[in-house]
């Protein structure tokens, strides 16, 4: 009897462990479980969700690069456009 009463104390003291370790986790992150797995499958999610968010945003960028660069060309190439007109009529005119 003695030793189920010593055994049952150590796995008490072993879970409150756990609770004060998680409690104190989820204290310092924010992130509120009741055990080790939750912990990790939340962790495991947000790893999922960062490199998710992460990836859209290299793709956001690499089209944002693209449309800049779209937008460079044809810039330039209005302005050269409107200087071209601009000479020619200039010249026209004085002709």
């Amino acid at each position: 009897m003695l030793y189920w009463y010593n055994t049952a104390q150590e796995i008490d003291s072993l879970y409150q462990m756990e609770r004060l370790k998680v409690t104190y986790y989820a204290k310092i992150t924010g992130i509120q479980a009741d055990s080790y797995e939750t912990l990790a499958e939340i962790y495991k999610n947000k790893q999922s969700i960062d490199k998710a968010i992460a990836t859209e945003k290299d793709n956001e960028i690499k089209d944002l690069k693209k449309r800049n660069r779209r937008l460079i060309i044809t810039n330039t190439a209005m302005t050269l456009g409107v200087t071209a007109l601009a000479f020619s009529t200039i010249y026209f005119a004085i002709l």
